[in-house]
């Protein structure tokens, strides 16, 4: 990941960035923290310390549905 991130200008990748990004677009999606909360395999009130921002359902939408080339 570190490779590719950085041939298309993303240096350095952002520590846990793929993990951040999955709690907030997932809880765009559920609108349940606590589920998420379990999913992600960390405690409601972690999420709510440090996932102020607020993620769109149509963003989320969009960052579910990458997929990899084959």
């Amino acid at each position: 990941v570190t490779a590719r991130a950085k041939s298309i200008g993303i240096n350095p990748w952002p520590h846990n960035v793929l993990r951040h990004s999955f709690i907030s677009y997932r809880l765009a999606i559920t609108q349940n923290i606590a589920q998420v909360a379990q999913e992600a395999g960390t405690s409601v009130e972690k999420i709510e310390s440090n996932y102020d921002e607020k993620a769109s359902k149509k963003d989320a939408e969009a960052w579910f549905s990458v997929f990899p080339t084959v």
